[in-house]
């Protein structure tokens, strides 16, 4: 369990609970900063640990960069409630599926009418929805996208376009689609 105090160190909030395969302290040991949580173990546990000098010899620029973002993105997809039931072995394999993608400011990721069947999890960025050529919405951060091209098998409603610098996570149909009826996914992808 992760819990954090307020300012002036004596109130004690539970902040997250752990779970196998979990991390912790990856943002402080790429920002050399400070923890700004304590971490107390409420069962036995099994912990490996890397301090910041073997951290060093280990990391350059390209995989800091990169480990940042899927530190960043496991930790968004553990705080979002239509994931909260997954088992932690299905957890690290939902993660392990996902692909990272980069897109730049204007960058279509998909068409409307297109016939491409996955998911998306925005991590970073915004994207707006348009159809027929007018903006109708837009997604952010921590937003779930795509799972009704597959639901109903129809082509694409929509086009998405990045408005800044957007990062996904993007699973393919065949694979989360299994997922979410085993886990009971559907249910939320239907409102």
């Amino acid at each position: 369990k992760i819990y954090g105090r307020s300012e002036g160190g004596h109130d004690v909030n539970l902040l997250a609970k752990l779970h196998s395969g979990s991390g912790f302290g990856e943002l402080a040991l790429l920002d050399s900063t400070p923890r700004n949580a304590d971490v107390m173990i409420s069962k036995h546990s099994i912990l490996a640990y890397l301090d910041q000098e073997e951290f060093e010899k280990l990391s350059n620029e390209f995989y800091r960069k990169h480990f940042r973002r899927i530190v960043q993105a496991s930790q968004l997809f553990d705080q979002l409630e239509m994931f909260q039931n997954i088992p932690s072995r299905d957890r690290e394999e939902w993660l392990s599926r996902a692909i990272l993608l980069d897109f730049n400011a204007s960058d279509i990721l998909y068409s409307q009418g297109d016939k491409d069947q996955w998911m998306g999890l925005v991590l970073e960025g915004e994207i707006r929805v348009e159809r027929e050529g007018r903006e109708v919405a837009h997604i952010k951060r921590g937003q779930i996208f795509g799972e009704m091209a597959f639901v109903v098998d129809e082509p694409r409603k929509a086009t998405l376009i990045a408005t800044n610098e957007v990062v996904i996570f993007r699973w393919e149909s065949g694979w989360w689609a299994k997922q979410a009826n085993k886990i009971g996914l559907e249910s939320h992808f239907e409102q």
